[in-house]
Protein backbone atom coordinates (compact mmCIF):
# COMPACT_ATOMS: atom_id res chain seq x y z
CA UNK A 1 0.00 0.00 0.00
CA UNK A 2 1.09 3.59 -0.58
CA UNK A 3 -0.18 6.49 1.54
CA UNK A 4 1.34 9.93 2.31
CA UNK A 5 4.67 9.13 0.58
CA UNK A 6 5.08 5.96 2.69
CA UNK A 7 5.23 2.54 1.01
CA UNK A 8 4.15 -0.36 3.23
CA UNK A 9 4.89 -3.94 2.18
CA UNK A 10 3.01 -6.68 4.03
CA UNK A 11 3.24 -10.41 3.60
CA UNK A 12 2.86 -13.77 5.24
CA UNK A 13 5.08 -16.81 5.14
CA UNK A 14 2.84 -19.85 5.46
CA UNK A 15 3.77 -23.38 6.39
CA UNK A 16 3.61 -25.50 3.26
CA UNK A 17 4.46 -29.17 3.39
CA UNK A 18 3.87 -31.28 0.29
CA UNK A 19 1.47 -34.16 0.69
CA UNK A 20 3.21 -37.31 1.85
CA UNK A 21 6.08 -35.44 3.55
CA UNK A 22 6.67 -34.56 7.20
CA UNK A 23 8.69 -31.75 8.74
CA UNK A 24 11.34 -32.93 11.20
CA UNK A 25 12.97 -29.56 11.80
CA UNK A 26 11.99 -26.11 10.61
CA UNK A 27 14.39 -23.17 10.99
CA UNK A 28 11.79 -20.50 10.30
CA UNK A 29 8.17 -20.81 11.23
CA UNK A 30 5.12 -19.26 9.63
CA UNK A 31 4.83 -15.54 10.31
CA UNK A 32 3.37 -12.25 9.15
CA UNK A 33 5.65 -9.30 8.39
CA UNK A 34 5.40 -5.64 7.48
CA UNK A 35 7.97 -3.03 6.43
CA UNK A 36 7.43 0.68 5.76
CA UNK A 37 9.60 3.00 3.68
CA UNK A 38 9.27 6.81 3.64
CA UNK A 39 10.33 8.78 0.56
CA UNK A 40 11.76 12.31 0.59
CA UNK A 41 10.06 13.24 -2.71
CA UNK A 42 6.50 12.90 -3.96
CA UNK A 43 5.74 9.66 -5.82
CA UNK A 44 3.16 9.15 -8.57
CA UNK A 45 0.97 6.34 -7.12
CA UNK A 46 -0.92 5.86 -10.41
CA UNK A 47 2.25 4.76 -12.23
CA UNK A 48 3.65 2.62 -9.39
CA UNK A 49 4.20 -1.01 -10.36
CA UNK A 50 5.26 -4.15 -8.49
CA UNK A 51 6.29 -7.61 -9.68
CA UNK A 52 7.36 -10.82 -7.99
CA UNK A 53 9.72 -13.03 -10.01
CA UNK A 54 11.64 -15.99 -8.53
CA UNK A 55 11.00 -14.74 -5.00
CA UNK A 56 12.31 -11.22 -5.67
CA UNK A 57 9.91 -8.30 -5.23
CA UNK A 58 10.61 -5.34 -7.51
CA UNK A 59 8.70 -2.10 -6.87
CA UNK A 60 9.03 0.81 -9.29
CA UNK A 61 8.07 4.22 -7.89
CA UNK A 62 8.33 7.05 -10.43
CA UNK A 63 8.64 10.61 -9.16
CA UNK A 64 5.57 12.81 -9.35
CA UNK A 65 5.65 15.24 -12.30
CA UNK A 66 6.07 18.24 -9.98
CA UNK A 67 9.28 16.76 -8.47
CA UNK A 68 10.95 15.79 -11.74
CA UNK A 69 13.80 17.92 -13.04
CA UNK A 70 12.65 20.51 -15.53
CA UNK A 71 14.26 20.54 -18.96
CA UNK A 72 15.18 23.96 -20.31
CA UNK A 73 16.11 24.32 -23.97
CA UNK A 74 19.02 26.63 -24.67
CA UNK A 75 19.25 28.26 -28.07
CA UNK A 76 22.29 30.00 -29.47
CA UNK A 77 22.50 32.89 -31.87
Amino acid sequence: SFHDDVLTVRGERARSVPEGYAVHRQERGPMKFSRSFAFPVAVDPERTTASLVDGILTVTLPKAPKDRPREIKVTGS
